[in-house]
């Protein structure tokens, strides 16, 4: 008897398999494991909406990439035209403009720009003579030494340029003003316009000082004949400290593999400079 009263005292405590089913999906743990199961249901939705969402971000975007690269070659395209239309009548200005934009972007790389700046700088230095439209043409192709009254003409055109460049919204087009502006500019103070000195020149002008200097000196001009490079490269060092800035030069000088590189992928060979030439007049003491 007493065995069969404890069976039927513990079958008090038992549960047939329905109430323990129903106990278990009404416990707290259970609920939340179903809160926790209906989040990730959420998170996995929006993440598939993300995901829909990316891709058609990233078509959008390549889309934005391709027209802003047609507007920037649209753009390079008006610049360079630009540029030559200001000095249409000397038929090398083509190549001279080509130089100086790929010139001026492998220093100021070099000297440490970011690669968006060193972009924006190989569009705006070649405006860096734009100025010159205003400078009669029998002045420009004159073979002889200037008079003071034709050069005090000559170095007006960083005025004009700069002038011609002013209010714009464009950050190609403001470089290209201060660069038109300080490309003369000297780093002992005997440059033009203003007479600014050492770091009171803005860098990139400096910069573009120093390879306009170098592409005027290794290639033919109405008034001189193209220097060999080794003679353009002793011309600018001795001028280092005086005309240029002594850091610019050195880098100038040891890197200067890379400008010959330029030159010649965008020069004729006949219009590479040799030792068959004479100093001009315009460089002589």
């Amino acid at each position: 008897m007493a065995g069969r009263k404890g069976s039927s005292e513990n079958a008090g405590y038992q549960s047939s398999p329905s109430a323990l089913r129903k106990k278990s999906t009404t416990s707290p743990s259970y609920r939340n494991y179903q809160k926790l199961q209906k989040r990730v249901d959420e998170l996995e939705a929006r993440n598939q909406d993300l995901e829909k969402m990316l891709r058609k971000v990233s078509g959008e975007l390549d889309a934005l990439k391709a027209r802003n690269a047609e507007m920037l070659s649209s753009y390079a395209l008006t610049v360079y035209r630009l540029a030559v239309a200001s000095e249409y009548m000397d038929k090398s200005i083509r190549r001279h403009i080509m130089r100086m934009g790929k010139y001026s972007a492998a220093l100021a790389s070099i000297a440490g720009f970011s690669s968006e700046d060193v972009a924006a700088i190989e569009l705006a230095a070649p405006m860096h003579d734009i100025g010159k439209a205003a400078v009669p043409n029998e002045i420009l192709m004159k073979t002889g030494r200037l008079s003071v009254d034709e050069f005090a003409l000559v170095k007006l055109h960083t005025v004009t340029g700069g002038n011609m460049l002013a209010d714009s919204d464009s950050k190609t087009l403001n470089l290209a003003r201060k660069i038109a502006l300080t490309h003369h500019e000297k780093w002992n103070g005997t440059g033009y316009p203003v007479g600014l000195k050492k770091t009171k020149i803005p860098l990139i002008g400096r910069i573009v000082g120093i390879v306009d200097t170098f592409d005027v000196l290794t290639s033919p001009r109405p008034h001189k004949d193209a220097y060999p490079i080794e003679v353009a490269v002793d011309i600018i060092c001795d001028s280092r400290g005086k005309q240029f800035d002594p850091s610019l030069v050195d880098c100038f000088h040891d890197n200067v593999d890379t400008l010959i590189r330029i030159k010649a992928g965008i020069d004729r060979p006949e219009n590479l400079p040799t030792y068959n030439f004479v100093f001009s007049e315009r460089d002589r003491n």
